[in-house]
């Protein structure tokens, strides 16, 4: 199961870095492509700093940082059980979506956003495939420690 999680990842991992370089090479910086006109777009954003621009322009430290939560998943992972294929996508949605934005700190010194969405007249934080599959995997995990806990 744990190779899964690897294959799941690489595969991930190569979607996501397709779609940033298909969009940095056909969307100008900072341009709007309505894919729902008023809801959702295609943009193409240089994110230099994590989450919501934390450590904005701290890109060094950012990559020490990832590195370091990298090392402490793969630890983790190699330890841990993977008795269902829920945690087979949860783990590898993980370590992808970490991977993806890793991979543009080191080789563009930035990380490319391309998302972006309008709901109720709020436009929220920029944001890619990556990161959706951050944000998924710990909406998983944390439900499936709520979970355990029953």
């Amino acid at each position: 199961m744990k190779k899964k999680i690897i294959i799941l990842s690489i595969i991930l991992l190569f979607i996501d870095i397709v779609i940033k370089y298909i969009i940095v090479n056909n969307i100008s910086l900072n341009a709007d492509i309505d894919i729902i006109k008023n809801y959702i777009y295609i943009t193409n954003v240089k994110n230099y700093g994590g989450a919501f621009s934390i450590f904005n322009n701290s890109i060094p430290i950012l990559v020490i940082i990832t590195i370091g939560f990298l090392g402490f998943l793969v630890y983790n992972i190699k330890k841990i059980v993977i008795d269902n294929y829920y945690k087979v996508i949860y783990y590898g949605f993980l370590l992808a979506g970490i991977l993806g934005n890793l991979v543009d700190r080191i080789f563009r010194g930035y990380v490319v956003d391309y998302i972006g969405v309008n709901i109720f007249s709020y436009r929220f934080p920029i944001f890619n495939l990556a990161d959706s599959l951050i944000v998924i995997s710990f909406i998983l995990i944390s439900l499936e420690i709520l979970k355990e806990e029953k």
